[in-house]
C-alpha cells in the first residue's frame, strides 16, 4: 500500500518563499485531516515540503532546525502536535546545499554534508517517520 497523506508543496502553492508553510498551518492541517475523516480513511502522513528549513544550522550536532519566523515554536512542537493527532510527520530535504526554495533566493539549507546530523535530529529527536528526498 502506498503512503497516503497530505503534502504542503501541492496544497499551499509555490508562491515565492512558500509563505503559507508555517507551524500554525501545519498544526491546523493535522487537525483538519482528523476532523474530516481523512486520517481514519488512511491519510495519515503529513509531509512538510520545501521552505520549512532555516537558513543556518543551529541544531544539535549541526542538524537543520526549522525557520524560526515560520515555526516560532520549533519543529519539535509541530511534530508533537502531529503525533498527538495520530499522524506521521514527514519532512522534505535535498542532498544539495540549498533546497529549491533556497535556490530561489530564500537561503533554505539542504542536507549536503549533514545528512546524519539532520536525520538524527528529525527522526531521533522529533520523531519524523517519513523523509521526502528531492
Amino acid at each position: 500500500t502506498p503512503t497516503l497523506g497530505w503534502n504542503s508543496w501541492y496544497a499551499l502553492g509555490k508562491a515565492k518563499g512558500w509563505p503559507n508553510t508555517t507551524g500554525a498551518t501545519i498544526n491546523e492541517t493535522a487537525d483538519w485531516l482528523v476532523s474530516t475523516g481523512l486520517a481514519a480513511a488512511g491519510y495519515r502522513t503529513l509531509v512538510v515540503d520545501d521552505s520549512w528549513e532555516a537558513t543556518t544550522r543551529t541544531g544539535p550536532g549541526g542538524g537543520l532546525e526549522a525557520n524560526p519566523k515560520k515555526f516560532p515554536e520549533g519543529m519539535g512542537a509541530v511534530a508533537e502536535h502531529v503525533r498527538k493527532a495520530g499522524l506521521t510527520l514527514g519532512l522534505y530535504t535535498t542532498p544539495g546545499n540549498y533546497t529549491c526554495s533556497g535556490q530561489d533566493g530564500g537561503g533554505e539549507r539542504g542536507s549536503y554534508g549533514h545528512v546524519k546530523a539532520d536525520i538524527d535530529l528529525w527522526v531521533g529527536d522529533w520523531g519524523a517517520g517519513y523523509i521526502k528526498n528531492c
